[in-house]
């Protein structure tokens, strides 16, 4: 329990850091007037310094690496190995089983509802100069879902109830978007479907 809310808090901040990236954005975009082939030179330029940070991470004393094995093997049987104990586990535990189908169905649908959401909005007349704004509002709420999900135990009880539950509720909440012509809906709608993705 304690390593799943971990996992839920680490997550939370990435969704925080998305969140601030966001909102900076629609600041600097929407108040400040910057292009946005300045925005995409600071995006790259963070990114660099991001780079030398992690380079620059000092080793942990009394952190002891695992033993090499005593049989030298080929790195790619290594890795070979490692997926395919990957994927065996992945389809004979039911809970993980569960979770690679959710993964293996959700991912490319939210990749396209994150990718073509603007274009939708355009196409319903609906004014999206503040794009940012809400990719921000939406980063905060999962944040903050994520954070509360990682400490709910009712919630890892049943996988499968859970992972159809949010299949069958993020597929509601497309089509909802995709019917909705109102602004405040279909952002209100947007915002529940990351909440329910992350």
């Amino acid at each position: 329990e304690a390593q799943q809310a971990s996992l839920h808090g680490i997550k939370a901040v990435m969704l925080l850091s998305n969140f601030g990236a966001a909102a900076v954005g629609e600041l600097l975009r929407g108040y400040v007037g910057m292009p946005l082939n300045a925005l995409f030179g600071i995006s790259a330029a963070g990114q660099a310094v991001t780079l030398l940070c992690a380079i620059l991470l000092p080793r942990l004393d009394g952190v002891v690496a695992p033993a090499a094995p005593r049989v030298a093997e080929p790195a790619t049987a290594c890795v070979q190995k490692l997926v395919s104990a990957d994927l065996l586990q992945s389809l004979t535990r039911r809970a993980v089983l569960w979770w690679t189908a959710w993964a293996l169905w959700m991912n490319p649908v939210h990749g396209l509802a994150m990718t073509y959401w603007q274009g939708l909005v355009r196409q319903k007349q609906i004014p999206s100069e503040h794009n940012g704004a809400v990719l921000a509002c939406t980063y905060l709420a999962a944040a903050v879902a994520t954070a509360v999900a990682g400490g709910c135990v009712a919630l890892r009880r049943s996988p499968a109830s859970l992972v159809i539950a949010s299949m069958v509720g993020a597929g509601a909440l497309l089509l909802k978007v995709v019917a909705e012509s109102r602004v405040l809906p279909v952002y209100a709608l947007l915002v529940l479907y990351q909440c329910l993705f992350e």
